[in-house]
């Protein structure tokens, strides 16, 4: 699954990652294909991924991937910098 989200470089944006399945599940969340956290929850089936001040590039992927004995999933979580985009378009 692919989403889009959207946010500015000063304002803290969360992330969500939810699994259904057998505990315990482990977390990984990756930004532009490098892990940037990783964490076994025995207890619960989601993780909130906080970024305080996002990147000044126009898009950045996120990536969630669950795992537990039965197999893996991941999701994608494009993240758009509007402040970003509010500069390209006030230059035109």
């Amino acid at each position: 699954m692919n989403q889009i989200q959207q946010g500015a470089n000063d304002e803290e944006i969360f992330l969500l990652c939810e699994a259904a399945g057998l505990l315990p599940l482990t977390f990984t969340w990756k930004r532009s294909g490098k892990v940037i956290k990783t964490l076994s929850k025995s207890r619960e089936t989601s993780m909130l991924l906080k970024l305080t001040g996002i990147e000044n590039k126009a898009m950045v992927e996120y990536e969630c991937t669950v795992t537990n004995y039965k197999g893996t999933e991941s999701k994608k979580i494009t993240l758009r910098n509007l402040a970003h985009s509010e500069t390209n378009q006030g230059s035109k």
